[in-house]
């Protein structure tokens, strides 16, 4: 390891988590996407079930 690879831990704030979270959530729905256990809905299938409309 170079001194420019230190390892610095140190805890996440509160809008990395949210991040993390997302990014990790996300991961595995891909991931249950390419075993074929679940479909996932593109940008307008996703507004459209905000907004009630189907």
């Amino acid at each position: 390891m170079t001194r420019h690879q230190k390892s610095t831990k140190r805890l996440l704030n509160n809008l990395e988590k949210v991040i993390y979270s997302r990014l990790k959530k996300s991961a595995t729905e891909i991931k249950l996407y390419k075993e074929g256990k679940i479909e996932l809905q593109d940008a307008n299938e996703f507004l459209n079930e905000l907004q009630g409309v189907r």
